[in-house]
């Protein structure tokens, strides 16, 4: 995790971190490597129960229908993109979480 990453490199029991958080201790100095970029991928079939109408005025209830598919039960991916675009966490159930 980010947090423990970075906690290691300001205690010095590493030299470097890759870490998609900017640190807050002072003496850390990070160089932004990348921007990332989320989209929301779907079928046409799923798309097509989207109220277009609906999307432009309430964005998140437009979506609240649509499963979920992720990598963990609390949804970090997912969390920060509804968060980046919609300032709050998504209401839609996770319908599958696929683990490595």
């Amino acid at each position: 995790m980010a947090e423990d990453l970075l906690s290691a490199l300001a205690n010095a029991r590493v030299n470097l971190v890759v870490s998609a958080v900017r640190s807050a201790s002072r003496g850390i100095t990070a160089t932004p490597l990348t921007d990332e970029e989320f989209v929301l991928v779907g079928s046409l079939t799923l798309a097509r129960t989207i109220d277009t109408r609906r999307l432009g005025d309430d964005p998140i209830g437009a979506l609240a229908h649509l499963p979920l598919v992720a990598y963990a039960e609390d949804l970090p991916i997912i969390r920060r993109y509804w968060r980046s675009e919609f300032a709050r966490r998504p209401p839609n159930a996770t319908t599958v979480v696929l683990r490595p």
